[in-house]
């Protein structure tokens, strides 16, 4: 297809002629000098038409297009260049700080998930190696709540009421746990580390008494002499 016209409105003079070639003369810096002037009540309506047929890009650059904007808007009520500097400078440094927390929270969390896992596989295996009656550790990890803390006790009782000492059941809390993420994880680390139970990311659900006798079965089977036979000895644990 031919190049489309560009979109003028009806009030604007038209376009100089183009030069040979199909590209637009260079605008002189004298057009641009008063910001103003590319800035016009019809440009903005044209702006907010092209906003709407666009998807709105992420929350960093809405504060920042929204901080733009009201800038611009206190220029054009007669601000001084100086103290739209200085907003603006303030505005970048309250940015910078923001992403400076976040960096530094998902630092935090990525630390700390590193920790809960080895501190996790160092109780499980660890405890494995060296306990000659456990066979298998149940860890679960959840947010800590009442109704979450009150499930894992219910585990904790049908695991030992089936079987008895080879099983040890851990428990880890998530002590920043998203508003959004239902977390209640079950793991088993024993001749092979598995995920019983995920209410979030894999849709299990909550942890009914039907699914928790489900469970205590699953756990019977990968703890029975057979099981021992079939996958050998434990991992080792790492360093």
């Amino acid at each position: 297809g031919g190049r489309r016209a560009p979109i003028v409105s009806s009030d604007e003079p038209p376009l100089p002629p183009e030069s040979t070639g199909d590209a637009l003369p260079e605008p002189t810096a004298e057009e641009f000098d008063d910001l103003s002037d590319l800035l016009d009540d019809e440009d903005d309506d044209l702006l907010a038409l092209d906003d709407e047929a666009t998807p709105p890009p992420p929350a960093d650059d809405d504060d920042d297009d929204d901080g733009l904007a009201e800038l611009l808007r206190m220029g054009d009520a007669g601000d001084s260049a100086a103290s739209l500097e200085e907003e603006w400078q303030r505005r970048r440094a309250e940015m910078e700080d923001k992403a400076e927390k976040n960096a530094a929270r998902a630092e935090k969390r990525r630390l700390q998930a590193e920790a809960e896992e080895a501190f996790a596989r160092e109780r499980g295996l660890g405890l494995l190696h060296t306990d000659p009656v456990c066979r298998g550790v149940v860890v679960c990890v959840t947010r800590g709540t009442s109704e979450d803390n009150a499930t894992v006790v219910e585990l904790t009782d049908a695991l030992r009421g089936a079987h008895g000492m080879r099983v040890e059941v851990a428990h880890n809390v998530d002590p920043e746990p998203e508003e959004d993420l239902p977390l209640f994880e079950v793991w088993l680390e024993g001749y092979r580390y598995q995920l019983l139970h995920a209410r979030n990311w894999r849709g299990d659900g909550d942890l009914t008494p039907d699914k928790i006798q489900a469970l205590v079965s699953t756990v019977g089977e990968e703890i029975s002499d057979e099981a021992e036979l079939v996958l050998g000895t434990y991992p080792d644990v790492e360093d």
